[in-house]
């Protein structure tokens, strides 16, 4: 598990942690998940929900990556 980022005690593990961060602190999430290597780990998991899921899991997975700063 990664380090504490602003008020984010444990990095996100799911879709639904990543829509649970404040909009204002995802610009220091995604900066330090991918120095310490586990940010693609996270983008992959989504990837899988948004291909594989059904309706509202693929739906949660395209607002993920979007609260990330993914394009549609």
């Amino acid at each position: 598990m990664g380090k504490a980022v602003g008020m984010i005690l444990h990095y996100p593990r799911s879709t639904q942690d990543v829509l649970s961060v404040p909009g204002d602190l995802v610009p220091e999430l995604v900066r330090s998940m991918t120095a310490d290597r586990s940010f693609s780990r996270l983008v992959n998991e989504i990837n899988e929900e948004l291909l594989g899921g059904d309706k509202l899991a693929r739906q949660k997975a395209r607002d993920a990556l979007s609260h990330l700063g993914f394009v549609d």
